[in-house]
């Protein structure tokens, strides 16, 4: 039987390039100094492993301490030979697979999750079945990272894997909703490897500096404008009434983001008023309030 010249040259190319992606090198999550933050409804919500390294024993394993915000949530620990990450809960005493980054094309694997409640503390697991849809190969500085998309074979959740940085949608823990928030920025000692722009949806990535000091679009930041700016009700069904008892702080633009950070709308205000968000779905929405002298605040509403 003859083949094909035209194809057996495209099927050397794809063995090439996946023989690529397959043998390069593992790298695993950071053992010490790093951080994941997350754009999300808490304003602010981010995963830490300490600046010295900092490591647990459990069962006669070590394991790397991480923390959501000030609470001990866990421990995890490399297999550098299986190119595999473990997560165990602190209050279990069982390890459960957070990564695997020896998977191939259509594999599936079972790992831990995060389940996303609110408040978001304490934190609660549960274990799901992804799939693999893509592998690629990311360039991030001077190495290529491994990149796995997987989707959920019983949901709409998601998860596109980076080893050395995590997961592009939670951080670290688990995968995300299709409606939830992504990972706004992790680093690395004093190395960033992903930040997202949600207002250009794009993500830019390693540059000097450290998550914990860079400032999240949706964050309270900088110079807050007064707290005599009011807005209510903060669970909303059709419009928001914005008032104020200082009316030199006028005018104000009001931006609305939802919670990926996505715009939404905007409004201009000169003096108290109501905002008709009726043409909005039900959802986590911010309210980004910028004066004329650049100073910021930031709201959360609810809308249903």
């Amino acid at each position: 039987m003859k083949i094909n010249k035209v194809l057996f040259f495209y099927f050397l190319l794809y063995f090439a390039g996946a023989t690529k992606i397959n043998a390069q090198p593992y790298i695993p999550m950071p053992d010490s100094n790093a951080c994941w933050r997350l754009s999300d409804a808490t304003i602010l919500e981010s995963f830490r492993v300490d600046s010295v390294k900092n490591d647990t024993n459990i069962n006669t394993i070590d394991y790397i301490k991480l923390f959501y915000g000030s609470y001990y949530i866990g421990g995890y620990r490399n297999d550098m030979a299986g190119k595999k990450t473990f997560f165990i809960p602190n209050d279990s005493t069982q390890e459960y697979l957070l990564y695997d980054f020896s998977l191939n094309m259509s594999d599936t694997v079972l790992v831990i999750t995060r389940v996303y409640s609110w408040p978001p503390y304490p934190i609660s697991y549960n274990i799901i079945k992804l799939i693999v849809d893509s592998i690629v190969n990311k360039a991030i500085g001077p190495r290529n990272h491994k990149r796995i998309y997987l989707s959920n074979t019983n949901s709409n959740d998601y998860a596109i894997w980076t080893d050395g940085i995590g997961n592009c949608y939670s951080g670290i823990i688990g995968s995300r909703p299709w409606n939830a928030t992504k990972l706004y920025c992790m680093s690395f000692n004093d190395t960033v490897y992903y930040k997202y722009n949600f207002n250009l949806a794009q993500e830019s990535n390693y540059f000097m500096g450290q998550c914990d000091t860079i400032n999240e679009p949706l964050s309270i930041n900088e110079n807050l404008i007064s707290s005599s700016i009011n807005f209510f009700p903060s669970i909303v069904h059709t419009t928001i009434t914005i008032t104020s008892l200082d009316k030199n702080i006028f005018p104000l633009q009001i931006s609305i983001y939802n919670s990926l950070g996505v715009f939404c709308k905007s409004f201009f205000v000169e003096d108290d008023r109501l905002l008709n968000i009726s043409d909005l779905s039900q959802g986590v929405y911010f309210l980004q309030i910028k004066a004329e002298n650049k100073t910021y605040k930031t709201h959360k509403i609810i809308k249903e």
